[in-house]
């Protein structure tokens, strides 16, 4: 990018450079990856719950872990939790390389062919990204699945990532056996108002320079209070309003570039809302609380 130039950047912004490099770990970000790690490894229930806002960073996190898992753990991820269950068994099967018939029990059959090869320690783990969209029938499908394997060394497991709105319908009475099944389970809370400003302070540091370097105090003030602690919607307002700045040639971003940025993304979150209103009712409300 040319701003990046601008400012004097060595790196892409906000975005974890290498393997390496870990991603910025808040105080529920580092809770949720312990229970993503345990359930990769050790969770004998064979199910995790992963829940939080959308932009609160729950697949990043989730790629992260992935990238640090252990060479006996096979991975399966399934982003199209829509699909009738069957479909998503197949998608199963394809990405465990299983060749199989064309029918649920032949599917099934060599599924437990499989599992009863895996070796001793090892696991495979089957993660569904956007589970709030699973059926109830899906849902209860995954948990017979998950009884599958030996019972003294369990070699499925599923890790269910979703919205809050998933860890409510598991209290529906269809739903309990689920419920009380899984094992390890966390929320991806937001951002705290001090963990924001040393989110940015330290993806610019990775990038080669500082938060004091590239924004004035007050322009890095409106944006963390702007950004309601999530993660997604921090990068995409610091990103804009360099991208003013770089625009008007300023070599730091001032407090007008940081409300050009504001305004700009809530009047596209207006203009979306009058098409689809799809924010949920009763959504908590987030407040700061201390200052910097």
């Amino acid at each position: 990018m040319l701003y990046s130039e601008h400012f004097g950047l060595t790196g892409p912004l906000f975005r974890v450079v290498a393997p390496s490099q870990p991603l910025y770990m808040g105080l529920a970000h580092r809770e949720a990856r312990a229970a993503l790690e345990w359930g990769l490894c050790h969770e004998p229930s064979g199910l995790t719950l992963l829940v939080g806002d959308p932009g609160t960073g729950k697949t990043t996190l989730l790629r992260s872990v992935l990238e640090r898992s252990r060479e006996q753990t096979r991975c399966v991820i399934i982003n199209h939790p829509t699909l009738p269950f069957d479909q998503m068994l197949r998608e199963v099967l394809n990405q465990l390389g299983i060749s199989s018939g064309s029918s649920k029990v032949e599917m099934l059959e060599a599924f437990d062919r499989y599992l009863a090869a895996v070796e001793a320690g090892g696991r495979v783990v089957v993660i569904v990204d956007e589970a709030q969209a699973l059926s109830d029938a899906a849902l209860e499908e995954i948990r017979l699945l998950s009884n599958r394997g030996t019972v003294a060394e369990p070699q499925l497991h599923f890790i269910l990532v979703g919205q809050r709105e998933l860890a409510r319908r598991l209290l529906k009475d269809g739903l309990t056996h689920l419920n009380d099944r899984i094992g390890a389970r966390a929320v991806l809370d937001r951002l705290s108002r001090g963990e924001a400003f040393e989110y940015v302070e330290y993806y610019l540091r990775i990038a080669g320079s500082s938060a004091r370097r590239i924004f004035r105090r007050r322009a890095l003030r409106r944006l963390v209070d702007q950004s309601g602690g999530l993660p997604r919607r921090l990068n995409v307002l610091c990103l804009n309003a360099m991208r003013l700045a770089y625009a008007a040639g300023r070599r730091r971003v001032a407090s007008r570039d940081a409300r050009a940025a504001t305004d700009e993304y809530e009047n596209f979150l207006a203009s979306a809302q009058a098409i689809d209103s799809a924010l949920s009712p009763g959504k908590r409300g987030w407040s700061w609380h201390g200052a910097v």
